[in-house]
């Protein structure tokens, strides 16, 4: 089943706690009904084989594992066919901080 979209989610805004502190652990839930992934790195990408809007998420937490930040992103996803001059491009999604409060 090939993949109708690759989507690039950028957290890397939310690197630092409110107290200046190194964000550690990115777990990144993409809302499509596969088990979330926890990463180092604050950039991923994931590919959606199927079309649809996805509510996609991250969870930031410390050195401690303490939550630093949630933020969320709705992807949509369509099978759009193009003319044969243009080709698929990959899509940028940057997270948006749900809130600002230390959980």
């Amino acid at each position: 089943n090939a993949a109708l979209g690759r989507v690039e989610f950028d957290a890397s805004k939310f690197m630092l706690d409110k107290n200046g502190n190194q964000c550690k652990s990115f777990m990144f839930d993409f809302g499509d009904g596969t088990p979330p992934i926890t990463i180092s790195s604050p950039i991923v990408q994931r590919d959606y084989h199927l079309s649809g809007t996805y509510n996609a998420t991250v969870t930031i937490t410390d050195q401690y594992h303490h939550p630093c930040y949630n933020a969320t992103a709705n992807v949509t996803i369509a099978r759009i066919p193009l003319p044969a001059s243009i080709s698929e491009s990959n899509h940028v999604i940057e997270l948006q901080r749900r809130t600002m409060q230390r959980l």
